[in-house]
Order: C-alpha cells, then sequence, then structure tokens
C-alpha cells in the first residue's frame, strides 16, 4: 500500500497500481478496463487492502502477547513469584497467543480471496499477467502449521 493505492512489484520488474476505485496504472500508464474488469480491480483492492488490515491487526496482537509475558515475567521476578503462581499468566498468554493465531488466519482467507480474483484478472487481461504474483503454494500453505494446532 502507498498513497492508498495497491502496489504491485511485477516479475518484470515494472510496478502497477490499482485504486480503490478499480483505475489500473502500469508503470505511468493508466490502462483501459471495461466496467467488468474495472468492477474486478475494485474487488482485488478490497482483498488486498483486508491483507494490509489483518497483517497490522496480527501484529498488533503479537506485540500485545510480548508485552503480557514480559511484564508478567519481571512482574513475576520483582515480587519472587512461585512457578507455580503462575497459571493466571500462562491462561492469559495462551488466549492472546490464539488471538495472534487467529487474526493470522485471517490472512490466509484474505489471501486466498486476492488470489482468487487477481487469476482471474490476468486470464482476461494479459497486461496484468505480470502482476499476478500470489501463487497457489502461497495460499495453500499459508497458516498451514496455525491449523496444526498446538503440537503440530
Amino acid at each position: 500500500m502507498a498513497d492508498g493505492e495497491v502496489v504491485i512489484s511485477g516479475r518484470d520488474g515494472t510496478a502497477a497500481r490499482v485504486a480503490a476505485d478499480g483505475r489500473l496504472r502500469i508503470g505511468a500508464a493508466e490502462v483501459s478496463l471495461s466496467d467488468g474488469q474495472r468492477a474486478q480491480f475494485v474487488a482485488y483492492y478490497g482483498a488486498a487492502r483486508a491483507v494490509y488490515r489483518h497483517a497490522a491487526s496480527t501484529g498488533m496482537a503479537g506485540a500485545l502477547l510480548g508485552v503480557t509475558a514480559a511484564t508478567g515475567v519481571a512482574t513475576g521476578v520483582a515480587t519472587g513469584i512461585a512457578k507455580g503462581d503462575l497459571s493466571d499468566l500462562n491462561a492469559k498468554i495462551e488466549a492472546q497467543a490464539d488471538e495472534v493465531k487467529r487474526e493470522a488466519l485471517k490472512i490466509c482467507d484474505s489471501l486466498g480471496e486476492l488470489r482468487s480474483v487477481q487469476d482471474a484478472l490476468a486470464a482476461e487481461l494479459p497486461a496484468f499477467t505480470p502482476y499476478a504474483v500470489v501463487s497457489v503454494r502461497e495460499t495453500r500453505d499459508c497458516g498451514k502449521d496455525l491449523k496444526k494446532g498446538p503440537g503440530g
């Protein structure tokens, strides 16, 4: 994301930009689109924004988890809490870790939607093909370790 647009670095080294209203620019040139293609680019923009939002939420949830753990350990060291008395902290950390996992899995859902729209656009608009950079493997493997649960 840059200047309110989705910026895609293409496999050919150029950049494409997708605006919220579905406009597409490749390099400095605006690409002429049908109304249907423009609507698809609006959907592409929405899916890319969702990936971005979920990534930010995952980062915030992870940061909160780190603060909770660090604060809890520091408090335990400072007050001399016995190892067995950390069950409340452990429960809080586990709940926050579950939240991080839920947020991370939302990235995968949005990434799958993004790839689906991307592939349809690349099939219909050859100029967009170098910018179809989200792979089947990335969407298939996204969150695989998270979906396994504790202990793998």
